[in-house]
């Protein structure tokens, strides 16, 4: 159990480092001149791409399979935690800065905790208070080193900031309601909704021809690599 409980640890150390670099990205995608909307497109386009031959080596054909409750999770999974949040979270990078929308986001287990209250029954107690204010005072620290003049809350920024926190929290919500799932075909089928939900959105086949480098698809499916699969 012991073994078990670090190697949980170390998955989530190791996927926060990962996923830490999405800002990185974000700003070295919009140099090239690609919009938030297509950014979050490439994203988890490239995203879907990769996971399939992971998919393969995994488990075969076989976990491309599910049925239509699962598809409909996924549907939702995909537009609202995927493709909105990530919409929303790369437009709060661009007007306030990765670290004002990374404070931000992490208001997400607030909404947790409240939507697991009132849809799951669970119970608030002053553990969980404590950790959701350690957890707020930490990011804010961290992304501040406690000064705070670097931080600037403009309001356009701020409401799109706090809704990437919401729909992030989301994706606990529907994750859970979508356990009796394999994981990696649910991450799939959310990252290919979430594609054609930002291919409608973005229509990435207009700026593809003025963004088109080696450079900018490397860094693109590098970006869904990185951030999303592994």
């Amino acid at each position: 159990m012991k073994n078990h409980s670090n190697k949980g640890y170390i998955y989530v150390f190791v996927s926060g480092c990962l996923w830490g670099t999405m800002g990185l990205f974000i700003n070295l995608l919009g140099s090239y001149g690609a919009s938030g909307a297509t950014i979050v497109f490439f994203r988890m386009a490239s995203a879907a791409l990769w996971i399939i031959p992971v998919m393969l080596f995994l488990g075969g054909t076989k976990l491309f399979r599910i049925d239509g409750k699962g598809l409909l999770l996924c549907a939702v999974l995909g537009v609202v935690c995927q493709a909105m949040f990530n919409y929303a979270y790369t437009g709060a990078i661009g007007s306030i800065g990765a670290a004002t929308a990374a404070v931000l986001l992490y208001t997400s287990p607030i909404f947790v905790c409240i939507m697991s209250r009132i849809i799951f029954k669970e119970k608030i107690g002053a553990n969980k208070i404590a950790g959701l204010a350690v957890n707020i005072a930490g990011c804010a620290l961290t992304v501040t080193g406690g000064n705070f003049d670097t931080v600037d809350f403009l309001g356009y920024g701020v409401l799109i900031g706090i809704a990437a926190g919401f729909l992030y929290s989301l994706m606990t919500i529907f994750g859970t309601i979508a356990k009796d799932y394999d994981t990696t075909t649910v991450t799939f089928y959310s990252f290919l909704f979430a594609s054609l939900t930002m291919a409608v959105i973005a229509k990435p086949w207009l700026e593809i021809g003025d963004l088109y480098s080696a450079g900018f698809m490397a860094s693109a499916f590098a970006y869904g690599l990185i951030t999303a699969v592994v």
